[in-house]
Order: structure tokens, then C-alpha cells, then sequence
């Protein structure tokens, strides 16, 4: 696993959300499946739709996509 991944990993996101947002580990864990599935269903649309669905479902930058991409 590279630099960027380690550091904008699922496991952060799910700190990320935990912290921010008050979430118990499977209300957070629950959040970034549905981010996946969406982004897996609109992996052909274009790079700023990837963004918005990042931004929607988790309230986070773009930077994050990476963690959904591989």
C-alpha cells in the first residue's frame, strides 16, 4: 500500500466520520459502503460526478476518492 492510501485509507475515512460526525463504527463502516456502491455504479461518469458522490455521501474533499478507485 503507498503513502497516499495509508493516509487517505478506508480505516481514516472511518476515523474521519467516527470523530466528525459522532458515528458509531458501523453507522461510519455503513456510510463508506454505500459511497462504494454508488461509486461503483457511476465509475464511467466523469471524474467531478466520482467527486460529488465522495462530497455527498462523507462531507470529504476529492483527495479521498483514491480509497474507492482500486
Amino acid at each position: 500500500m503507498n503513502d497516499l492510501m495509508e493516509e487517505y485509507g478506508k480505516d481514516s475515512i472511518k476515523v474521519i466520520l467516527m470523530r466528525r460526525d459522532e458515528l458509531d463504527e458501523d453507522e461510519a463502516l455503513e456510510l463508506i459502503k454505500n459511497c462504494q456502491i454508488a461509486i461503483d455504479a457511476t465509475i464511467s461518469a466523469d471524474i467531478c460526478e466520482l467527486e460529488e458522490i465522495i462530497y455527498d455521501f462523507l462531507g470529504l474533499e476529492p483527495d479521498y476518492l483514491e480509497c474507492f478507485l482500486y
